[in-house]
């Protein structure tokens, strides 16, 4: 999908002070969203456990290596339902926990861009581990544009490296930023996880909206509907 832009905003480190005002005008609702996503997650690494466990599994095979990168991937439902609350709040609606059922329709597109980003990402971490952090940075839009924007999962690939190609160094310097003030909470005796990790979402949410605003893809239109409100 091309975009005709000529430019895009620079990556912003205030974001993430933004994103901290927000989480605390409903810091009680996006605490309770970390426990939910923590607490399906920890049934998901259980179920896995369950599945592989005790079958002399080659850990090496194609089927287990499948498996593992589906098991990798679901999370991005989590992550791409909480984009989707902490859009509604940027929007002015307060935050609802079924916000994040909404990212329910495009759930395939989710799985299927998370697995795509894994394997570039992975495939970057081999050679010498700095190309994957690159790669996770450059990708990083992949799923705001699909749970917000509605862009498919190569869409969505697409126009996040097109947006961030030009600033390669500072998104990726960022997003690692990013991601150790989420996990930070883990220092506070593991509990500061359900203050920190909201930002996570709340601060992609911004920027996704700074960078792509609301537009949704032609692609994913329906022409003719009298009711698009619904």
């Amino acid at each position: 999908m091309a975009d005709g832009r000529s430019s895009w905003p620079i990556i912003q480190y205030e974001v993430i002070g933004e994103a901290w005002q927000l989480y605390k005008q409903h810091w009680v609702v996006w605490s309770i969203a970390v426990v939910i996503v923590h607490l399906m997650s920890s049934s998901m690494a259980g179920s896995l456990g369950l599945v592989v466990g005790g079958r002399g599994v080659d850990f090496h095979s194609m089927p287990f290596f499948a498996l593992s990168l589906l098991f990798a991937a679901i999370p991005a439902l989590f992550l791409g339902g909480m984009i989707r609350m902490a859009d509604n709040q940027i929007h002015g609606r307060p935050p609802r926990l079924s916000d994040m059922l909404d990212v329910l329709p495009h759930a395939f597109d989710l799985i299927l861009a998370a697995c795509l980003v894994a394997i570039a990402v992975t495939i970057g971490m081999s050679l010498c581990l700095i190309p994957g952090l690159i790669a996770a940075g450059l990708f990083l839009f992949t799923v705001p544009l699909v749970a917000v924007n509605r862009f498919t999962a190569v869409e969505a690939m697409t126009q996040s490296f097109t947006a961030l190609k030009s600033q390669w160094l500072n998104v990726t310097v960022f997003h690692i930023a990013l991601a150790v003030v989420a996990l930070s909470g883990v220092l506070l005796c593991g509990v500061g996880v359900f203050v920190t990790v909201p930002l996570y979402p709340l601060s992609l949410a911004i920027l996704n909206r700074r960078f792509f605003g609301g537009a949704i893809p032609a692609s994913a239109a329906k022409p003719g509907d009298p009711f698009p409100e619904i």
